[in-house]
């Protein structure tokens, strides 16, 4: 399984800003002729992005999707559509939010059960709520492979902090993606998790004993 998809999703490190909350991103390519880039990372890190990308696709990226609109996932993703000439696919909440930002992205609304197809591969998109409101993540299902944003991370808990995170949909969309039981998972910070249905059982009990904790 591992081997397989080495081949076809590479997942770079982009570090982040001193100031920064998240100490780095990653951002997942997929593919191998054609490809498509999931995130942009840090607009600090805009030249170092944009040579990765040129040189593993050969200057040739044929799609681009943001998982949510956040900066640390965001922050090229003008550099990258310019750059490459590709639009920006995302979640229509999670465009309304960027374009606050970058009110010039050239954007393709996107919602769930819409398909990537790269080559031969389909990642269909899961929409995944709670991190940030639009939040998608994209299911290999022929693979059993999810690229995760930041739904479920390798090493941390996911911030889910109001207004636009939701601890309620957050939980929904976790048991969503148990249900689906993945075997690998490629997350927006930290390595690739191994054991995802292990990894969102501890995230679940976790928030459990959190709430109940509040609650007391």
């Amino acid at each position: 399984q591992a081997g397989l998809s080495s081949d076809v999703i590479k997942s770079k490190r982009v570090y982040a800003p001193e100031e920064a909350y998240m100490e780095h991103v990653e951002i997942i390519l997929v593919g191998d002729g054609p490809y498509v880039l999931f995130d942009s990372g840090y607009s600090i890190q805009r030249e170092e992005v944009i040579d990765w990308v040129n040189k593993e696709t050969k200057g040739n990226l044929d799609k681009f999707v943001l998982t949510h609109q956040h900066y640390d996932h965001s922050g090229n993703a003008r550099a990258i559509c310019d750059a490459m000439s590709v639009p920006c696919h995302a979640h229509p909440i999670e465009i309304e939010l960027v374009k606050e930002r970058e009110p010039d992205l050239p954007v393709i609304p996107i919602e769930e059960d819409f398909v990537v197809n790269v080559g031969g591969i389909n990642l269909k998109a899961i929409f995944t709520p709670g991190h940030s409101p639009g939040h998608l993540t994209f299911w290999w299902e022929e693979e059993r492979i999810l690229i995760g944003g930041d739904n479920i991370l390798t090493d941390t808990t996911t911030a889910v902090v109001p207004p636009s995170g939701d601890l309620g949909e957050y939980i929904r969309s976790l048991q969503k993606v148990l249900d689906m039981a993945p075997k690998l998972l490629f997350p927006g910070h930290g390595k690739p998790i191994e054991n995802p249905v292990e990894r969102i059982n501890y995230l679940l009990s976790h928030r459990d004993k959190r709430e109940k904790q509040v609650l007391q």
